[in-house]
């Protein structure tokens, strides 16, 4: 509480203004507070409570370099430091640390404005007052501590002069909070979620906060356009914030809770209407709060923040893998490598899968939360030791939720420092160092060659040289896109796969990234309906009079049995033939030997038995006549017929009888 003696001589109008200022100073709504104390200030220049009254207030509401004028103003006039009688430290990083101190918030000013020196100076003021007056407990102490450290640290840590970064100005930023900034592969979508004026309910929390809502922006020639709330299907009146969104932009992962301290992730898909309604994301949630969330481009990692009791202290960042049902599972804290005893959020995982982005208020934090860098190694499997990003990207506030466009030219994330407009503000970042590889987002159409409709199909992408599978997708039904990302000069096979049309394959030889980071045409990947239900495995091969599965066979195998995991009211069907000529029961025993070979094969590999049969059909239908290897290798062949359990139930037709 302010102290009445500094203006109990004052006139009588200022003193109704100071008491109405106190009045709601103490229920901590510092905005009307600061209405009253800054008339107070600018009607008398020589009133130290005031200009104390009018600092802290600018302190609290997060604006410190306004907020040191005036507390630097209050000192000259004899304002002194005292302590609350009923001072008791909580978490001194928290909004609502309630000391009231002048040499506490100067320190915090000063070290948001970097003179770590002159905060270190102000920090040790405080603190030797504590112990003087017998309030410094073990959790006080902690907190004191970790305030001088993390201002060493500012002394320690070097400023990167390749960096710029630019406020996004009040086209999308407020005096209000904005933060959690999602921006598309393309760079021209952005989300994030505020506190501003208008949100859904226009309720407010107990601090007189508004809760919060998210929106949405375009960007178009360059420039930001005025944000719109994102729609009533993910906006509610309770807390809704955007906290993760798939590399293609088309799955928004949402914290909702009904209040700051309670909550969890939703998924919301964009659809042709719009944001569909988020649903509860299975297999991550717990009892405690999960917010932020990062799904890796092949859609198999999810890395996200939890203070469940399980962690290492505060938030953690724990890692989750998508099991065969397209639920969440086998979820790891990441350990001591990425998270401490203080609170790390805000995880990103960057496009190239192996970089991982998250803010901490531990490690050799320079005040409040950083931001870090930690890059996983294939070969040791461990991640390494976070790497402070450093002044300017790190400031004396907050700083969290950086992400970076898929083509690695820039960066946003939401800070807390000088010259913004007030509380945490969203910022736009470029590296002149450029440490990322270019990278393209390549977007596919899943088309039926009959009429352009798109198809929801099966597709996977392979590394072209290697046959070793990237990505794996099921395209959207209503549009049959799909995307991936690729770098220069690398080489993909895809191939598309659907009960009712042909497989489909293609390869990317190459991709290029002009100057201007532009990426190829989308890929369209057009499907021919099949006349029967026979499907040909076009990469399954076998030798003259051999049953054993050459090696080349096993990339469409893989993706075979991936799919009847994925769809498992699809039955298989598998039918073995032999070449022209030979003795008729031998042929039948081969490829029947054949059938079974590629059915232990999916056996193998997840898919159970009893939705399998095999059949051998020797060379009753040959595909080609002739005496050419290329044409008999056409007859020792593996056809295949899928069976929806849905619409036909469990049973085998023979399909061979009727071509």
């Amino acid at each position: 509480m302010l102290p009445m003696a500094l203006f109990a001589q004052r006139r009588i109008g200022d003193e109704v203004l100071m008491a109405q200022a106190q009045d709601y100073f103490l229920i901590n709504d510092y905005e009307k507070a600061l209405e009253f104390y800054e008339r107070v200030a600018k009607n008398d220049s020589t009133n130290a409570g005031a200009q104390y009254g009018t600092g802290v207030c600018y302190y609290f509401l997060r604006n410190e370099s306004i907020a040191l004028q005036y507390l630097v103003r209050a000192r000259k006039l004899g304002y002194k430091p005292s302590l609350d009688p009923d001072f008791e430290p909580r978490n001194v990083f928290s909004h609502d640390f309630e000391s009231h101190d002048i040499e506490f918030c100067m320190a915090r000013c000063y070290h948001s404005n970097y003179e770590f020196k002159t905060a270190l100076e102000y920090y040790r003021r405080f603190s030797q007052r504590l112990h003087s007056a017998g309030h410094i407990g073990q959790e006080a102490e902690a907190s004191m501590m970790r305030y001088i450290q993390t201002a060493k640290n500012g002394l320690i840590i070097k400023e990167n002069p390749d960096v710029v970064i630019t406020n996004l100005g009040a086209g999308v930023n407020t005096a209000y909070e904005e933060v959690s900034p999602l921006v598309t592969g393309d760079g021209n979508r952005l989300i994030f979620t505020s506190r501003r004026p208008g949100s859904t309910g226009n309720r407010k929390d107990i601090n007189g906060r508004y809760l919060e809502d998210i929106y949405v922006t375009y960007r178009e020639e360059g420039v930001w356009e005025a944000p719109n709330k994102i729609g009533m299907r993910v906006n509610t009146t309770s807390h809704d914030a955007a906290v993760g969104m798939s590399t293609d932009g088309r799955d928004l992962y949402v914290y909702k809770g009904k209040n700051i301290n309670t909550g969890n992730l939703y998924v919301s898909r964009l659809n042709a209407f719009g944001w569909g309604f988020p649903k509860r994301v299975d297999g991550v949630n717990s009892d405690g709060v999960e917010n932020g969330a990062s799904v890796s481009v092949d859609g198999r990692t999810m890395v996200f923040s939890s203070n469940r009791p399980s962690g290492k202290g505060g938030y953690d960042i724990y890692m989750a893998e998508r099991m065969s049902d397209g639920s969440w599972g086998n979820v790891q804290n990441m350990g001591t490598v990425i998270n401490t005893e203080e609170d790390e959020d805000t995880p990103f995982l960057h496009p190239d899968g192996k970089t991982l982005y998250f803010s901490s208020r531990g490690h050799n934090s320079i005040g409040g939360y950083d931001m870090f860098k930690s890059e996983y190694n294939e070969t040791t499997r461990r991640w390494s030791k976070p790497v402070n990003l450093g002044i300017p990207i790190n400031s004396g506030g907050d700083d969290l939720g950086l992400v970076w466009t898929v083509d690695g030219r820039d960066a946003y994330f939401c800070s807390h420092r000088n010259g913004g407009f007030g509380d945490l503000d969203i910022y736009h970042m470029t590296d002149r160092n450029k440490p990322h590889t270019p990278m393209c987002l390549v977007e596919g159409h899943v088309l039926s060659a009959g009429d352009s409709t798109p198809v929801k199909a099966f597709v996977s992408v392979f590394d072209g040289e290697s046959v070793t599978k990237k990505y794996e997708f099921v395209s959207d039904p209503e549009t049959g896109v799909f995307s991936f990302v690729m770098t220069p000069g690398e080489t993909s096979a895809i191939r598309v796969v659907q009960p009712m049309f042909e497989t489909y394959m293609t390869t990317i030889e190459s991709i290029k990234i002009s100057d201007k980071g532009e990426c190829p045409a989308a890929v369209k990947l057009c499907l021919t309906p099949l006349e029967t239900q026979i499907i040909e495995l076009k990469s399954v091969f076998f030798d003259n009079n051999k049953a054993k599965l050459r090696p080349e066979s096993y990339g469409e195998l893989i993706d075979l049995a991936d799919f009847l995991k994925k769809y498992p009211q699809y039955d298989v069907e598998i039918a073995g033939h032999t070449e022209l000529g030979g003795v008729e029961s031998n042929n039948d025993k081969l490829s029947l030997d054949r059938a079974k070979a590629v059915l232990d094969y999916l056996a193998r590999h997840g898919v159970k038995r009893k939705r399998m049969e095999g059949y051998g059909h020797g060379g009753r239908f040959p595909k080609a006549r002739g005496d050419e290897e290329e044409q008999r290798q056409k007859n020792r062949r593996i056809e295949i017929i899928l069976h929806d359990r849905t619409i036909e139930g469990k049973r085998w037709k023979a399909y061979y009888g009727r071509r």
